[in-house]
């Protein structure tokens, strides 16, 4: 029982964490410098951007796909609390459940435009940390293996992909003519930390005759990791040797006044990793057929539960430099212009996480009110939710832009329904915005 609310604590930590489908909202907000990371045509509205250090962009996203809290812990009549796990396990899908967490912030940004020309420069930080799990494990460890007597539990493709990294890009966006613009991003990629699970086979089948375990693993993961000698602060601060590369591609399409058309694939590329690098491969195939119980001091062999355990847990371990995706986003966009001011898009986003896909589907507003104001609504199908309402801002007070966005509100009031969160906000600042006065001892970027 202890090692059951011992699992059980876990996954509500986990949960509270939880893949989450970030930069929906921001897609069409063109208002904003950093919408230019969905689509690398897409071109800001002003001439010249500089992020603030640190705080130009700052990005948090969590997401549970199989339940939300309030699916775990409910309330009775009486207005207390309990755990119905049954319940959450009925939210899951039998396989492809998954957990995420995401930060990055931008430590350096700049945008300028020369003629038809946009070139985008910058730093970013980035945490990303996915969990993928099946309904039968949770239910196993919850519900033992009674339910399973006669058959097999399949753990098949729970794995681990996290990774902390540093990333500087360069970007090129060019306005082929009035209707075409394309644009590429190149990203130069330095890992620092890494838990990635490159194969993963698990069941457990219970024979109906006798109650034996037959377990069965063929799991591969790696790390990455940082060494206990290690200096903490020389490390976060070097490049190392798992470097890696990425490229963003996009293109707009504007067919007349009304419709606009945009496509773009986002973080295709990959990290090597090599430093402080270990692989572990647990491959066992044991029967377990219980443990001696001495009835005269009414106490278990701890020795031979210790080899049993270290017999079906032993794993082989090497060395050697492996490397790993990063998680690829597609998008695909339209926009309907309404009056010059009113653009209403639909947005569906793919994202490819160790080859398990994610899709999501945002319908937006979005109205710029005036030089000073814009802002953006969204709705979106994401996580088997279908109520995550989002919106965006953006003020401008002179040359100083501060925004924040989120792909669902609710889950920032209520975070504990949700199965979604997340919050980008930051600060910029821009010159050349529309006809706007150039600021003093500020030279256009433009030429003639």
């Amino acid at each position: 029982m202890k090692i059951r609310l011992l699992i059980l604590l876990i996954i509500i930590s986990i949960n509270n964490i939880g893949k989450a489908q970030n930069n929906l909202t921001i897609y069409n907000m063109k208002s904003i410098p950093q919408s230019n990371q969905t689509n690398p045509a897409v071109i800001p509205d002003c001439k010249l951007y500089i992020g603030m250090p640190v705080l130009s962009s700052i990005y948090v996203g969590l997401s549970n796909s199989g339940f939300a809290y309030n699916d775990l812990v409910r309330r009775r009549s009486d207005d207390s609390l309990y755990i119905d796990m049954d319940n959450a396990i009925s939210k899951m899908k039998s396989k492809n459940n998954y957990l995420s967490f995401d930060f990055s912030t931008e430590l350096f940004s700049l945008g300028f435009k020369i003629k038809s020309n946009y070139l985008t420069f910058g730093e970013n930080e980035r945490v990303t940390a996915n969990f993928n799990y099946p309904s039968d494990i949770v239910s196993f460890f919850w519900k033992g293996n009674k339910q399973f007597i006669g058959t097999t539990a399949s753990f098949d493709g729970i794995s681990v992909n996290a990774s902390y990294y540093k990333e500087f890009y360069a970007g090129y966006a060019r306005e082929i003519n009035d209707k075409l613009t394309v644009g590429a991003k190149a990203k130069l990629l330095f890992g620092k930390l890494n838990l990635y699970t490159s194969k993963s086979s698990a069941s457990i089948y219970t024979d109906p005759n006798d109650f034996a375990i037959t377990g069965k693993t063929d799991i591969v993961y790696n790390t990455s990791l940082i060494k206990d000698d290690d200096n903490v602060s020389k490390f976060l601060i070097s490049p190392g040797n798992n470097v890696g590369m990425a490229i963003d591609l996009g293109g707009t399409y504007k067919l007349n006044d009304k419709f606009t058309f945009g496509a773009s694939i986002i973080d295709l590329g990959f990290i090597n990793w090599k430093n402080n690098v270990c692989n572990y491969n647990l491959n066992t195939n044991y029967t377990f057929e219980g443990i001696e119980y001495n009835l005269l001091t009414n106490k278990t062999d701890v020795n031979q539960l210790v080899d049993t355990l270290g017999k079906i847990f032993k794993s082989t371990q090497t060395e050697n430099s492996y490397k790993t995706m990063l998680p690829l986003k597609i998008f695909l966009s339209g926009t309907y212009t309404l009056m010059d001011k009113n653009i209403f898009g639909l947005l569906v986003r793919t994202e490819i996480v160790n080859s398990v896909i994610h899709p999501s589907i945002t319908a937006s507003y979005n109205r710029k009110l005036n030089k000073l104001f814009s802002f953006s609504g969204s709705y979106s199908i994401v996580n088997n939710s279908y109520l995550n309402l989002g919106g965006g801002f953006s003020l401008n007070l002179g040359a100083n832009q501060l925004y924040l966005v989120t792909d669902n509100v609710l889950g920032v009031i209520i975070p504990q329904s949700e199965k979604t969160f997340n919050i980008l906000f930051g600060m910029n600042l821009t010159f050349g915005r529309d006809n706007e006065t150039k600021p003093k001892n500020v030279k256009s970027v433009e030429l003639n």
